[in-house]
């Protein structure tokens, strides 16, 4: 697929070469959204719920934002994220087993790249994380990528790689995705070390049993965010009693509820720090917390 190189324009104001794009993939039946400039967060109201191939609206978003990146809702398309190093071993391994992927549709990203698929007949792709192996996520139904050329958090800029037409998405790595994806109720046990006896402690593991199910339930476009705020409200309260629960134990949990939203395992890690260290920072008493006790 090439870059769209003409500036299109709206009543004399340029869409710049984002919101080219953006008119392309929707020829393409591609639905699209607007992002934030540089970032992946929607800037409508209803995220990924607002994408559409409409010409007037596309137009009329990249009108008011020429810079803003693009949101492609994935569905239809099933997009295959090799992230990093990681990525790339289990993608080899992977090919490995069950045979080269056929040749496809690919972008690449900051860490690695995006191969892009046409969804089989039958029931829908759910998104997912690590089913494949690690570094390995699939975006489809309620799903979005972020598509070239957009500009990545880090300064780089997301580029096609090949003018192939979407490959079907292979039927052997359709059935391995169809699967159900985890509930909250049929994540993994919250640690061990988590079930001591006096009040704080019960009062902290309630709490993180509630943040992991609120994770694990979150809405597309807004999990990540959930993510954030969960980790920062354990952060603080983690802090309030030391020596109980570490980072690396709330981590555990934090990272099976995000892999259950179907976020994938490197952003999550760096969002869970992220808030954890912010908590910590500000840290909020439990009940019979050390810092409560009286003498």
């Amino acid at each position: 697929m090439s870059e769209p190189t003409p500036r299109t324009r709206r009543r004399g104001r340029p869409l710049g070469r984002h919101g080219a794009a953006a008119l392309r993939y929707a020829a393409r039946g591609w639905a699209v959204f607007p992002l934030q400039p540089a970032g992946k967060q929607p800037r409508t109201r209803h995220g990924l719920h607002d994408a559409t191939s409409d010409r007037r609206r596309i137009r009329a978003w990249w009108a008011a934002c020429p810079t803003a990146n693009i949101g492609l809702a994935t569905g239809r398309l099933v997009v295959l994220d090799v992230d990093g190093e990681e990525g790339r071993a289990s993608l080899a391994a992977l090919e490995g087993d069950r045979g080269p992927l056929p040749p496809t549709l690919r972008a690449l990203t900051a860490r690695g790249a995006h191969l892009y698929f046409l969804a089989p007949p039958g029931p829908a792709i759910p998104n997912s994380a690590g089913r494949l192996g690690r570094g390995l996520d699939v975006r489809g139904e309620g799903g979005y990528v972020v598509a070239p050329p957009s500009v990545h958090p880090d300064g780089g800029t997301y580029r096609w790689a090949s003018r192939a037409t979407p490959a079907m998405l292979p039927e052997h790595l359709a059935a391995s995705l169809r699967h159900a994806p985890t509930r909250a109720r049929d994540r993994a046990p919250l640690p061990t070390a988590l079930r001591a006896g006096d009040r704080a402690e019960r009062y902290l593991l309630a709490a993180l049993e509630g943040e992991c199910d609120a994770v694990a339930e979150a809405k597309e476009g807004t999990r990540n965010d959930t993510l954030n705020r969960a980790a920062f409200r354990l952060g603080q309260l983690s802090a309030a009693v030391p020596g109980f629960a570490d980072d690396a134990t709330l981590t555990a949990a934090l990272l099976d509820a995000a892999d259950a939203a179907g976020l994938g395992e490197t952003e999550a890690v760096t969002t869970i720090a992220s808030g954890l260290r912010a908590g910590h920072e500000n840290p909020r008493p439990l009940p019979d917390s050390p810092s409560r006790r009286r003498p």
